[in-house]
């Protein structure tokens, strides 16, 4: 099974995991409340979530190439320009920060919201569900990260691929609770570890540099949803 399959049953069951918070936000919502006693809905997201982002951190070949290059047994070395390599990082970093910036400044508004009361602990969790969702539709059919900040050709060449273990739980880091902060500060050592890596060895994460992230002999068809102008892999970093 292509990858793409994959990730599109995985889409399918995540819409079901949230079309249940939905309905139990209306039926039932003490069921979304992280606080309190005994078993909820809250406690099964929970434990994907947490499953999910334990396996963000671990070499497995069922990920896509773009989360695997933070690992030395999945690049495939290809003589560089080390300045080029310098001015891609520049570069990304510098749209990286962007994106950052603006994901914080959006969240920042439902924060506000919750301290002003406006939203509580069940409407930040929706919040996570929405983006639990949305995750999936920028891997498949279209980012607006991708489009209008990184500019990166698709999901392998991403700088900021594995940022979304932080901004999936973002709205969790206000909600006070074992439950939300274990989830946010896992979420945000998951990208931290991506950003060391990173900082590290930046050709494992250049196509440049390391020729697995390619187009050539790509079988994942994760790009497939996504209209693009061309497919033409760049192996030189422009400065553009």
């Amino acid at each position: 099974m292509r990858l793409r399959r994959q990730y599109e049953i995985r889409f399918a069951l995540r819409c079901a995991v949230a079309a249940a918070g939905a309905a139990l936000y209306v039926f039932s919502p003490g069921q979304l409340v992280p606080g309190g006693s005994g078993l909820r809905f809250v406690h099964l997201l929970w434990a994907l979530w947490m499953a999910n982002l334990a396996a963000d951190v671990l070499p497995v070949p069922a990920r896509p190439k773009g989360s695997r290059k933070m690992f030395a047994r999945y690049a495939v070395p290809t003589p560089y320009d080390p300045a080029a390599l310098r001015r891609w990082k520049k570069q990304q970093d510098r749209r990286a920060w962007v994106m950052m910036t603006l994901w914080l400044a959006g969240n920042g508004v439902f924060f506000a919201l919750y301290f002003l009361r406006v939203l509580g602990a069940r409407e930040m969790v929706m919040l996570l569900l929405l983006y639990y969702v949305g995750d999936y539709i920028c891997i498949l059919w279209w980012c607006p990260f991708q489009r209008i900040v990184m500019k990166n050709r698709c999901c392998a060449t991403c700088r900021i691929f594995r940022w979304d273990a932080f901004f999936l739980v973002t709205p969790l880091a206000v909600v006070p609770g074992w439950l939300t902060q274990s989830l946010f500060w896992t979420g945000a050592a998951v990208s931290l570890l991506w950003e060391w890596r990173l900082a590290r060895h930046p050709e494992w994460f250049w196509e440049g540099a390391n020729a697995a992230l390619t187009c050539a002999g790509c079988a994942e068809g994760l790009c497939r949803g996504a209209k693009k102008k061309g497919t033409h892999e760049k192996t030189h970093f422009s400065g553009a």
